[in-house]
């Protein structure tokens, strides 16, 4: 007599854990590397404010431009 349903239940709910556990290590890896890339991108904007900062204290340009790249750099 064939048996069904509960005959296959220990190799599907492996099969079942295995893949839900490939989809939360897929979206850890992905949120790490997201946060990554935006960890980067707001030190880059860092960067060019301290720079920025450094040519309007050496007169290099004037108050109207510091204020435009400012806000270029900020957005």
């Amino acid at each position: 007599m064939r048996r069904y349903g509960y005959g296959m239940m220990p190799w599907g709910g492996l099969l079942c854990f295995l893949v839900v556990a490939l989809l939360v290590v897929a979206v850890v890896i992905y949120k790490v590397i997201k946060e990554g890339r935006n960890n980067n991108r707001s030190a880059s904007n860092g960067n060019a404010l301290e720079i920025l900062k450094e040519r309007y204290a050496r007169g290099e340009i004037d108050e109207e431009q510091y204020t435009r790249m400012r806000d270029r750099i900020e957005k």
